[in-house]
């Protein structure tokens, strides 16, 4: 319920580990990430359905300059595990787009050839499911302008299930 799930952030928020670095006074040593797992069950007489989702909340420390934070010790080991993970995460992310992008084009057989590989970090391992199949994925950013070099956005896409009202 709300007030069990509360609790639970107000525990994992205590246990969070935040530290004072040369380029931020709070900073986030450490990913947090918040899994729920949903069933939703339908009985109807003489019919039951159920349908069953994992809603994946994280929210990711970010990324240093090691250069520019001066970093020593543990400072310095967290920032190169951070930075190691986000690299991990971005690797992910940019082998589904290629596999996807092969897909399209009408090359299954390269497609199922790209390897994604999940395995590369514990962060990547725990989202497997919110980023590969049929997973939603929707992602909200906050980066300093002088950390973006390139960007490139692609378009949204309205996933259509055969049956549904919006199909129709």
């Amino acid at each position: 319920d709300a007030a069990a799930m509360h609790q639970l952030l107000k525990r994992a928020s205590r246990e969070r580990h935040v530290a004072s670095t040369s380029a931020n006074e709070r900073s986030s040593r450490s990913h947090a990430v918040i899994q729920l797992a949903l069933v939703g069950r339908c009985v109807i007489p003489g019919m039951q359905r159920e349908v069953s989702g994992l809603l994946s909340f994280v929210d990711l420390a970010g990324s240093e300059r090691l250069a520019h934070t001066s970093a020593t010790g543990d400072r310095l080991k967290e920032a190169q595990h951070i930075n190691r993970s986000l690299c991990a995460l971005g690797d992910v992310i940019e082998a589904i787009c290629r596999k996807g992008a092969l897909s399209k084009g009408g090359t299954p057989s390269a497609a199922s050839s790209v390897h994604v590989p999940f395995r590369n970090s514990r962060l990547t391992m725990l989202l497997r499911d919110s980023l590969g199949g049929d997973s939603k994925t929707l992602m909200f950013v906050n980066v300093s302008p002088f950390q973006v070099h390139a960007c490139c956005i692609g378009l949204a896409k309205r996933h259509v299930v055969e049956g549904s009202d919006e199909s129709r």
